[in-house]
């Protein structure tokens, strides 16, 4: 489990490391978890929720490229506040929204294990 925290909000998602996650936001180099939107819209931003369907930019709006089996594109994403896993300690990153479902309920969220220390 992941507990991604924003403001006094924090949501608890069941997440899987992958190994071939390789995601970094482009401006920091800080590594991206990606996390199915709908799990997070009682925590992430709402222009970061609304992406794309704005002509301004959202604060705290940041678009991740990404490349994969399935296509590329940009994923919106947004710097938490913390995001834990247990008894380690919290990582700095950011959450990019997955418009789609990740897997078929086993998870909702993928992180690459380094993240927090593993390999």
């Amino acid at each position: 489990w992941l507990t991604i925290v924003r403001g006094e909000c924090s949501v608890r998602v069941y997440a899987k490391a992958d190994t071939g996650n390789a995601l970094r936001e482009p401006f920091s180099g800080l590594p991206v978890i990606v996390c199915q939107r709908d799990a997070l819209e009682s925590l992430a931003p709402p222009g970061v929720l609304s992406y794309p369907g704005s002509d301004s930019p959202a604060p705290g709006l940041r678009l991740v490229p990404f490349a994969s089996l399935g296509g590329e594109g940009l994923l919106p994403a947004f710097r938490p506040d913390r995001v834990l896993a247990g008894d380690l300690p919290a990582a700095d990153c950011y959450v990019a929204l997955c418009p789609r479902s990740l897997s078929a309920g086993e998870y909702q969220a993928l992180y690459d294990p380094a993240l927090f220390g593993g390999s």
